[in-house]
């Protein structure tokens, strides 16, 4: 899905569905301000080769991005696989 697919989408999805989306939050409050899209997509690793200027400019276009955060495959697996060493060293209470 390209980036303006997804913000077209969400301009769209949410306004169309809100009254069904609140519907299944009967018990509760339901808001909904401006979500951001998010795109998981390709590999930092495998795409940038290590070359640092390939990753400064992937780093400086995403961080420019408005309501849309991309993540790739990699990043995503590295931060559940570090949740998962926090969440089992601290002790459950």
């Amino acid at each position: 899905m390209s980036l303006s697919n997804c913000t077209h989408r969400k301009s769209g999805m949410l306004p169309e569905n809100y009254h069904s989306i609140a519907s299944d939050y009967r018990d509760e409050q339901f808001y909904s301000f401006n979500p951001y899209c998010l795109i998981i997509a390709g590999n930092l690793k495998k795409e940038m080769n290590g070359d640092p200027e390939k990753i400064k400019s992937f780093e400086l276009f995403r961080s420019e991005l408005k309501d849309v955060k991309i993540i790739t495959y990699d990043e995503l697996f590295n931060k559940v696989e570090s949740l998962i060493k926090i969440l089992s060293q601290s002790p459950m209470r």
